[in-house]
Order: C-alpha cells, then structure tokens, then sequence
C-alpha cells in the first residue's frame, strides 16, 4: 500500500496547468495506474480507499487520502436529498457512471450492466447530477451518464467483499 496526499478539498488545482477543480471519485480497493488520456486502470483488490481526482481542464490524474475522521466536514442532517445526489454522496444510495464517445453514443440511456453486459436491475438516471435535471454531462472527447438506485441488503452485502 502506498502513502497517499492528503485530502486537498473540494476545489483542489491541478499540479500541471493550475486549474481549479477536479473531478472526484472514491475507489474502495487496488493501486490505480494512470496514463495520459485514460481514466486510469485499478489493479489489485487490496484495501486502498482513496479519492481518484482528475482535472477537468488538461485531464491529469492524481490519487489523494480519503478525509480523515478528524478532518470530516459535519453532515447537516437537514441538507436536501437533491445537493446529496448532486454530490453522489446519500448514505442510503449507490451511485454509477457509464460513459462513451462524444455525440456518437448509442447506449446514453442504457443503465450499468453486469459482468455479463446485462443492464443490471433498479437504476435510474440521476438527475441531480450532471446537467441540472438532465443526468448527464459532455466533455471534450466523452459523455457520462449519472446513475443511482436504492441500496438494498444485497447491493450493500457485495461492496463490503469488494
């Protein structure tokens, strides 16, 4: 395992070009291999919880601590369950992402698929996030696709053996 950054916040700058923000995405297990223009490749399934950021300007990847107990920002049990799907971080949902080329994807409304390629059952579009009540959002070259279903016991039960 190896000694990760800190957590540098919800606006850190890229190392690289000095923009500010980056987009975030929490991997529970494995080393990430980064190369330039890939999202990077997670190898192993070794205990490694760490935030995956990417820079949403130039597209350099880095990997930073999860936020410590300490540093924890309070949760504000009133906060609305749209900010908390927003930022794909409600306690009782999951959240996916499916992606494809820019303008030329075929399968924009197909849902997260099995290991088999089968649409899985119970997700829905996340309107929350991405475009504001749309579920989606365009970048340079791809498009992403916001997904979120209910966790149930067994979805819970299969990310805790991961």
């Amino acid at each position: 395992m190896s000694t990760l950054p800190p957590f540098s916040g919800d606006e850190p700058t890229c190392t690289k070009c000095g923009w500010t923000g980056a987009s975030t995405e929490y991997l529970p297990f494995g080393d990430c291999v980064h190369s330039p223009g890939d999202r990077g490749v997670t190898l192993g399934w070794t205990a490694n919880e760490r935030l995956h950021r990417e820079c949403q300007r130039c597209r350099y990847q880095w990997d930073e601590a999860i936020v410590s107990d300490e540093a924890a920002p309070e949760t504000a049990a009133d906060e609305p369950d749209s900010v908390l799907h927003a930022e794909r971080r409600h306690p009782n949902w999951e959240y996916a992402t499916t992606e494809g080329p820019r303008k030329a994807w075929d399968d924009v409304d197909v849902p997260p698929c099995d290991y088999m390629g089968r649409p899985e059952p119970g997700w829905e579009r996340n309107v929350d996030a991405g475009r504001p009540g749309e579920g989606w959002d365009r970048f340079d070259y791809t498009e992403e696709s916001y997904w979120r279903r209910l966790k149930t016991p067994e979805t819970s039960a299969s990310q805790e053996t991961e």
